[in-house]
């Protein structure tokens, strides 16, 4: 595959750090994904580079409708704007202090070229840590604090991190990007910590519960039999 990663300019700070969030399988709360929004917003900060799409993403799944498709946009017959996926750099700091803010899409295909690609910005940008965020859907009591999980690349993290009020993660199962990178960025003895938060899934409730009760009204209304008796 071809080198995907594209930088405009390198900023020079003496300490550079990057936060890194995704549109992806672990954004309850669009944690991961609006994060860095925010902070490209707050902080003006100004696009630097870009890992292209190539390679990384379906067009389109077989039996589903438009699942995975790019969006395209048409004005009385001229193609105005087609929306694909995105994976872009972003800076904003001073000589002392940078941050490099990345937000993209998680990948589909190729994740080891997607995880290099971004590996490589932090090394050739002088990124100290990678830092990524995440977030679960999960039940929780409204009164209780809402749990922050923590994975580290390296060893000598654990006392740092441990200082934090976090829950240093035992997780076993399937990997999101963030989990992912931190494994990869480990076996190149590369800092990176990733932080996902436990979301309560009071949207999903509310829908549960309406989709009963449209349940029931049309049981009554047709006279289906219910899935009870």
């Amino acid at each position: 595959m071809t080198d995907v990663l594209e930088l405009l300019e390198q900023p020079e700070a003496r300490e550079m750090y990057m936060i890194a969030g995704w549109r992806q399988w672990a954004d309850a709360g669009s944690i991961s994904s609006s994060m860095p929004q925010y902070l490209i917003q707050q902080t003006n900060a100004r696009r630097i580079g870009t890992i292209r799409p190539d390679g990384f993403y379906l067009f389109q799944i077989p039996g589903t409708h438009d699942l995975v498709r790019p969006v395209v946009k048409f004005e009385d017959g001229y193609p105005e704007s087609l929306k694909t996926q995105r994976n872009e750099l972003y800076y904003t700091g001073d000589n002392e202090r940078g941050v490099v803010l990345f937000l993209g899409d998680e990948p589909h295909l190729n994740i080891e070229a997607y995880t290099a690609a971004l590996l490589q910005a932090a090394k050739t940008l002088k990124v100290k840590r990678i830092i990524s965020l995440g977030g679960v859907y999960g039940e929780l009591p409204y009164n209780k604090q809402r749990m922050v999980s923590c994975i580290y690349s390296l060893p000598s993290m654990k006392d740092e991190l441990d200082r934090l009020s976090v829950d240093l993660s035992d997780y076993h199962g399937g990997a999101s990007i963030g989990s992912y990178l931190c494994k990869r960025a480990s076996d190149q003895n590369w800092s990176a910590s990733g932080f996902t938060r436990l979301c309560q899934p009071t949207i999903f409730r509310a829908w549960r519960k309406s989709a009963a009760r449209f349940r029931s009204r049309m049981i009554l209304w047709r006279g289906w039999p219910s899935c009870s008796g």
